[in-house]
């Protein structure tokens, strides 16, 4: 097997997302593409007699930590063809990207996963979940009195760039996982071909919803509210649609307090599967970097052969105003897998969850209840767009 890893020239972006498609089953067509992604210049590939035939991009951008936010590496088309599978061409790009992360300085990396089965052996974890949801629109009534307090409208595809990306760094500014969206994602949102509302009030936009019309059903792709009045208004707006019959939508978070609203929760379907992975490149780094809801101390124990740099044990002091965390030889608290510590690092699994799952060693009684008060935030982490 003769195999070469490097960076992609930019005349070779046409065969790396031909080389992607290949892998994921779907079609892509240079003469239809859109332009090329951010940060092409660390797209990687592996290449057999000239060809590409695995593929792994990456662009860089901050991610929501409690308490402010973070450098992550966004990592995406990650693929490698299905005539070139189990040949360890998976491992060598993500070894490659890992040490490339970490010579950035990019203490966190973040994905979202086509199978579950794959990247917690390369040391991500599942750092949040969201929820598909169906519902029929009869049933969808509130269980209290509700009447829009503003003016909704329709915007131009082609207008949002220029509206959009305000609203949606203020709803979600406390948002743990979240990512904004580049812009070129929000170009692709101008070119598509979806429904666009937006909520104001007192003459500011607090919220939108982007939508199409399928088979009498209304599919929502996105809908972001800075307010509680601009999230009651845009759902009711989508339940009431003419002609319609039922509303579906995607990457909910599991704490949407739409739920709680209704004045049938059960009629509203809701499915819940892994969304955003997390990574720890840099643990010490990215542990320091975040704030705490209570004070405390604790010494972890990190297991993780994919990135030695971070084995060892760590002595983490935190609190609200900030952390430190620093190498130590005292006794650990808890033991625990890079990938275990990368879900419970937003707050989107309690520690004592891993641990009665026996992914968690206790190593001194009650430190798992303290890394829980500790690690604890008041929204679940929670990414709104899959990149």
């Amino acid at each position: 097997m003769n195999l070469e890893m490097r960076g992609i020239a930019p005349d070779e972006y046409p065969a790396f997302m031909t080389s992607a498609a290949r892998g994921f089953g779907w079609s892509w067509n240079a003469e239809d593409a859109e332009p090329p992604k951010p940060d092409i210049d660390r797209s990687l590939a592996v290449f057999e007699r000239g060809s590409i035939v695995g593929c792994a991009h990456a662009f860089g951008s901050d991610i929501n930590i409690p308490g402010g936010a973070a450098p992550v590496a966004a990592v995406d088309d990650v693929a490698v063809l299905p005539t070139h599978r189990r040949r360890g061409i998976m491992r060598m790009m993500m070894a490659r990207q890992m040490e490339d992360f970490h010579e950035r300085g990019e203490p966190i990396a973040a994905l979202f996963a086509t199978e579950s089965s794959i990247y917690g052996r390369f040391g991500y974890g599942i750092g949040g979940f969201e929820e598909t949801w169906t519902i029929d629109t009869l049933r969808s009534a509130y269980s209290a009195p509700f009447a829009h307090m503003g003016r909704l409208s329709f915007v131009e595809p082609a207008d949002t760039p220029d509206i959009f990306p305000t609203v949606f760094a203020r709803a979600m500014r406390d948002r743990p996982g979240s990512i904004p969206l580049t812009q070129h994602r929000w170009q692709r949102i101008a070119r598509g071909k979806r429904f666009h509302v937006q909520y104001e009030e007192n003459g500011q936009v607090e919220g939108y919803v982007r939508y199409n019309i399928e088979n009498n059903g209304v599919v929502v792709d996105a809908l972001i509210a800075a307010t509680p009045s601009a999230h009651a208004s845009l759902w009711r707006f989508c339940f009431d649609i003419d002609l319609t019959w039922e509303v579906k939508a995607r990457m909910r978070p599991v704490d949407d307090p739409l739920p709680w609203m209704l004045a049938e929760p059960r009629r509203l379907s809701r499915r819940s599967y892994d969304g955003l992975w997390i990574r720890l490149v840099d643990a010490p780094a990215a542990l320091a970097a975040r704030s705490y809801d209570t004070s405390g101390r604790l010494v972890i124990e990190v297991s993780d052969p994919f990135c030695p740099w971070n084995e060892g044990r760590y002595e983490l002091e935190a609190g609200p105003d900030g952390a430190s965390c620093s190498r130590t030889s005292k006794s650990p608290d808890f033991a625990i897998t890079a990938s275990d510590l990368a879900s419970a690092y937003l707050g989107g699994v309690p520690f004592t969850l891993l641990g009665r799952a026996g992914r968690i060693e206790e190593l001194a009684s009650g430190s798992l209840k303290r890394a829980d008060a500790m690690f604890a935030a008041p929204l679940k982490p929670w990414c709104a767009f899959h990149f």
